[in-house]
């Protein structure tokens, strides 16, 4: 289908790049650090004389031991699973912090890659090991411990205090992770820092225009040129990402269509062949978070009313989900199936 069988009028949406709400998002996560600070003491930081004591006290006030010599207060309150893995890397964060002072040569040391994607609240797929990421300014050299493993930075990186941490900046925590983790995790963060003004894309490629020819500088590259303060969701930059990863070019996020009954926003929109695809549509109508009010019934009718719009004016709906875009094969698992309902690629 060509962009001249849409019978309607297509408005992109502008892009809009700015880190107006970084010091604010900084002091935030800054918070959410000191709350899991003060929930753990550490054996030595107490009046308690010997360790035993100290388990003593601990186990009174309803601590548990969650590293040597640290014992924490848990939350009952049941979250999210991205939430407790958070907690948990905060809680690790802060033993590897707290014993910062122990040995000489940790002054340097900035927590970085996914490590300090979890500190700064940034969305990533790849699972946090059991060691924390920091990372060391040239000339001082890479070591790994019992509880984090630390690189040697090519060039200085761009680092920030949070509550007294130093961490990798939010563009430079894109730039490793693209580097580290791969191109998929770069630009879930990417897309997320762009939208919700965080940091630009010039502050990425000034960190990258600085790098060498070092392993991964390829995936960064790729990661700045994809992009896009445009995408709302980490389910829609890892569409974008499957897609691309699939070869098939020329959607774009975030598309406003005009048809004579009313407006409607696409997620992904391909004008030269009139295809809209929809991240976790099924999502939007059975989870009552999201239907803004409205019943399952009416919000099924909205969807069909929409549907049909669409369609009237030549634009094809196709839907998708987590589980088809978690894995490569599962998004090709989904490409199959669709193309029997007429996806054009």
């Amino acid at each position: 289908m060509n962009e001249l069988k849409i019978r309607a009028r297509i408005e992109s949406s502008p892009i809009m790049e700015h880190e107006a709400f970084a010091a604010q998002w900084y002091s935030d996560r800054a918070d959410d650090f000191v709350k899991i600070r003060q929930s753990s003491i550490r054996f030595g930081e107490t009046q308690d004389v010997t360790e035993k004591e100290f388990w003593k006290s601990a186990r009174a006030d309803g601590r548990v031991r969650t590293f040597p010599g640290f014992a924490t207060m848990l939350s009952n309150q049941e979250k999210e699973p991205w939430n407790e893995e958070r907690d948990g890397v905060l809680r690790l964060v802060d033993y590897v912090d707290r014993r910062r002072n122990d040995f000489s040569h940790e002054g340097c040391a900035s927590f970085a890659g996914l490590s300090a994607a979890h500190i700064l609240g940034l969305p990533t797929l790849a699972s946090h090991s059991e060691k924390v990421d920091r990372q060391v300014p040239p000339p001082r050299s890479s070591f790994t411990g019992v509880f984090s493993r630390t690189r040697r930075a090519i060039v200085e990186p761009v680092t920030i205090k949070v509550a007294g941490l130093p961490v990798s900046s939010i563009p430079q925590t894109v730039v490793d992770l693209a580097r580290w983790e791969g191109p998929m995790d770069g630009l879930i963060a990417g897309d997320f820092m762009l939208h919700e003004g965080l940091g630009t894309t010039a502050q990425v490629a000034d960190i990258v225009g600085r790098l060498p020819r070092v392993a991964g500088i390829h995936n960064a590259r790729l990661v700045l040129a994809l992009m896009d303060s445009r995408v709302e969701s980490p389910g829609e930059s890892l569409t974008r990402w499957r897609f691309y990863e699939a070869g098939i070019a020329g959607l774009e996020p975030q598309v406003r269509v005009q048809t004579p009954s009313g407006g409607f926003r696409m997620d992904l929109f391909d004008a030269s062949r009139g295809v809209d695809i929809e991240f976790d549509g099924v999502e939007k109508i059975a989870n009552p978070l999201m239907r803004g009010g409205k019943s399952f019934g009416e919000a099924m009718a909205d969807e069909a009313r929409r549907q049909r719009e669409l369609r009237h004016v030549g634009i094809q709906v196709y839907r998708l989900e987590w589980k088809d875009v978690i894995t490569k094969e599962s998004f090709e698992r989904w490409l199959m199936r669709m193309r029997r309902y007429g996806l054009p690629y």
